[in-house]
C-alpha cells in the first residue's frame, strides 16, 4: 500500500471487534440492481478491499468497509461503483499501485480506489453524571458522553495510463450520550442497513466519513475527465511515431513504446523506502543506452564485444544486454576516445541476478584494473595493491524474490572515493579505491541457461549534488536524475535521490521559489511532448509538496522538445534533452 499512515487506536478500542462492526454493512443493497442514474454513470469506478490500519486484527474489515463505500457511491452519484476481487491467496494488505492498476483493468473500470481505514476509536468520557432522582427513586443510571473518530484514504488511480488523479482522506466525528453503569466504547455494537449506519457514535462517524469520501470522490470527476482525455489525447498524437521520452530509459521504437504502454505503471519499491536516498547523477550524460534500437537476437552496434558472447534480448517488453558466455565475458560501451571517464562521474544500470553469477564492473586505467561485483549476498571491490572490501546486501534481499526483480544500480565516483548503491541502499564506500580509471566494463561468468543481465545503462560526466555540497547560488539547477517510466509522467523511486537534494536546497533557503520545467528529446509528435513534459513538471511539483514544501513556491512549466541542450541525433543527446530544470523565481 503506498502511502499508508499508521495511527494509533485510543486505549478505549477493542481489538478485534471491528469485524463485527462491518460484517453486516449494506450486504443487502450491494446486489440489488444500480438506480437508473448509476446506470447512466460516466465514469465505473472499482472499489479495492480497504486495508485495516487500526490494529483490530479483523480479517474482514477490509472488504466490509469497500462494500459500504461502494454502496454509497451507488446510492447517492452517478459512477458505477464496484467492488474488485482478489485472486485466491493474494494479500490486500500489499496491493502496491500496480498491482491495483492492473486488477482494475482486468475487471473493466476506469479508475481504481485503493482505500484504508486509518482510525476507528471510540472513548468514553472521563467523567460522569448521575442522573438526578425524584422521590428517592432513580431515574437511570449514570450518563456518559462517547466521542468516536473515524478516518478513511483512498488513493484513485487511472487504469488506462496508470497516472494518479487523486488522494483524499476524509474524516467523521460523532458523539453521543448514554444512560447505564454498562456502557461499551468499542466497536462491537455496530452494525448497518442499506447505506446507513447505526445510531452509536462509532456508527455515525462510519457514516459520517465513508460520506464525505465518496461525495469527494464523486466531485474528482472532472479530474477523471482530465486525465482521461490527456490519456486519448496522447494515443493519437503518439500515433505516427509513440513519443518514447523517458529518463532513464527511452524506447525509440513504436513496437517498444506500446508494449511499455501496455504495462501498468507499477513502481516496485515505495517511495517512501527511498527517502534517505542520497545518490543523483552526473551534468552531463556522455552515454546512454536501453537498448530499445537493437534487433532482438542482436549484439548492440553503440558497444563492443572484448570476449565471451553477449546479445540483446526482451523480456516482457523490456528489452536488455544479456552476457551468455565467456570467463570472462566482457562488454563496453563505444566511445570516440579511449580515455572517456574524468575525475567525477557515475554509472548507472537496471540489473536482474537471474540465479547467474555476478556481475562485474570492471574499471580500467593505465595501471591497472578494479572491480566491483554485484551479487545477491554482498558488493565487493577489489583494487590496485591487493585493496579487498566487502559490504554485506540489505537482509531484504534475501530469497528467490531477489532473483525475480529488477534492481537499480548507481556507482558515484570521485577522485578515488567510490560509493555503491543498489536500490534504495548506498551498500558499499570505498574511501580510497587507489586508483583512477579511464574506461569501463561490464562482465563476469556467463552462461546461456544463467546469464548476466543488464539495462538502461547511463553513464554521465560531473558529480552529483550531494558529492559536490556547495550551496545553491545559479539562476538554474539542471537535473538528469529525475526519471519517469516510458512516455508516462510516472515518477521512478531513484528519482528520490535528486528530488531529496532539491528539497534540502529549498528547506535551507526558506525564500527561494523555483519553477520547474519538464523538457523531452524530439522523439514523437511535437504536441504530445508538450503535454507530456507538462505532466512531468506537475508530477514533480506534487512529490515535492508531499515531502513538505509549500506549494506556492513553486510553480511549473512544459516546454516539450522546443529547448534542446544537445544534439537529437544521438542516444546520448537525447538522453541529455530529457532534463527537469529548477529555474530561480525572483
Amino acid at each position: 500500500m503506498i502511502g499508508r499512515t499508521k495511527l494509533n487506536r485510543t486505549k478505549q478500542t477493542k481489538p478485534g471487534t471491528l469485524s463485527i462492526i462491518v460484517a453486516s454493512i449494506a450486504l443487502s443493497s450491494l446486489f440489488a440492481p444500480l438506480p437508473a442514474k448509476a446506470q447512466g454513470g460516466q465514469f465505473k469506478v472499482g472499489v479495492l478491499p480497504f486495508t485495516d490500519n487500526t490494529g483490530s486484527s479483523a480479517a474482514d474489515v477490509a472488504d466490509s468497509v469497500s462494500r459500504a463505500v461502494q454502496a454509497e457511491m451507488v446510492h447517492s452519484t452517478q459512477l458505477m461503483g464496484r467492488v474488485l476481487t482478489l485472486d485466491p491467496g493474494a494479500n490486500h494488505s500489499n496491493i502496491d499501485a500496480g498491482m491495483a492498476i492492473m486488477t482494475g483493468r482486468a475487471q473493466g473500470v476506469d479508475v481504481v480506489v485503493i482505500g484504508t481505514v486509518l482510525e476507528a476509536t471510540s472513548e468514553q468520557s472521563s467523567k460522569s453524571a448521575n442522573l438526578p432522582s425524584f422521590g428517592g427513586i432513580s431515574i437511570g443510571g449514570n450518563k456518559v458522553s462517547i466521542k468516536a473518530t473515524v478516518t478513511l484514504q483512498a488513493d484513485l488511480y487511472n487504469t488506462s495510463n496508470g497516472q494518479k488523479i487523486d488522494s483524499i482522506r476524509q474524516t467523521g466525528n460523532a458523539s453521543q450520550s448514554k444512560v447505564g453503569t454498562d456502557v461499551s466504547t468499542g466497536l462491537g455494537g455496530l452494525n448497518s442497513g442499506g447505506t446507513s449506519f447505526d445510531n452509536s457514535a462509532i456508527g455515525k462517524a462510519f457514516h459520517s466519513a465513508v460520506s464525505a469520501l465518496v461525495q469527494k470522490i464523486n466531485s474528482d470527476q472532472a479530474q477523471m475527465t482530465h486525465f482521461a482525455a490527456d490519456s486519448a489525447a496522447s494515443a493519437a498524437a503518439a500515433a505516427p511515431v509513440m513519443a518514447a521520452d523517458a529518463a532513464p530509459s527511452a524506447a525509440s521504437s513504436q513496437t517498444a513504446s506500446a508494449a511499455a504502454n501496455s504495462a501498468p505503471a507499477a513502481t516496485p519499491t515505495a517511495f517512501k523506502v527511498y527517502q534517505n536516498y542520497d545518490f543523483t547523477p552526473g551534468d552531463t550524460i556522455i552515454f546512454a543506452d536501453d537498448f530499445t534500437e537493437t534487433q532482438d537476437g542482436e549484439f548492440p552496434e553503440r558497444w563492443e564485444l572484448k570476449s565471451g558472447q553477449a546479445v540483446v534480448n526482451t523480456d516482457n517488453a523490456k528489452p536488455a544486454f544479456y552476457l551468455t558466455d565467456g570467463d570472462y565475458v566482457k562488454v563496453g560501451p563505444r566511445m570516440k576516445a579511449a580515455d572517456y571517464l574524468g575525475d567525477q562521474y557515475t554509472i548507472e544500470f537496471d540489473w536482474t541476478q537471474a540465479h547467474a553469477y555476478g556481475l562485474v564492473v570492471f574499471l580500467e586505467s593505465a595501471g591497472g584494473e578494479a572491480t566491483i561485483t554485484l551479487g545477491q549476498s554482498s558488493v565487493d571491490y577489489s583494487g590496485p595493491g591487493g585493496l579487498t572490501l566487502s559490504a554485506q546486501m540489505p537482509a531484504s534481499f534475501g530469497g528467490d524474490d531477489f532473483h525475480d526483480a529488477w534492481h537499480h544500480v548507481a556507482v558515484a565516483v570521485k577522485g578515488t572515493q567510490l560509493k555503491v548503491y543498489v536500490d534504495q541502499y548506498r551498500v558499499l564506500v570505498v574511501p580510497d579505491s587507489g586508483m583512477t580509471a579511464k574506461s569501463l566494463l561490464l562482465g563476469g561468468i556467463g552462461q546461456q541457461d544463467h546469464p548476466l543481465i543488464f539495462t538502461n545503462f547511463r553513464l554521465a560526466s560531473g558529480g552529483g549534488m550531494n558529492m559536490i555540497g556547495q550551496k545553491f547560488t545559479d539562476a538554474k539547477i539542471v537535473t538528469h536524475g529525475i526519471n519517469f517510466d516510458v512516455d508516462k509522467s510516472t515518477l521512478r523511486p531513484e528519482s528520490m535521490g535528486t528530488l531529496n537534494q532539491i528539497k534540502r536546497i529549498l528547506t535551507q533557503n526558506p525564500d527561494l521559489r523555483f519553477e520547474i520545467d519538464g523538457h523531452t528529446d524530439n522523439t514523437g509528435a511535437a504536441a504530445h511532448n508538450l503535454a507530456l513534459s507538462q505532466q512531468r513538471a506537475d508530477a514533480v511539483k506534487t512529490q515535492l509538496v508531499s515531502m513538505g514544501i509549500d506549494a506556492g513556491r513553486l510553480t511549473t512549466k512544459g516546454f516539450g522538445d522546443t529547448k534542446p541542450i544537445s544534439s537529437n541525433a544521438t542516444p546520448d543527446g537525447k538522453a541529455n534533452n530529457r532534463r527537469v530544470e529548477f529555474v530561480r523565481m525572483k
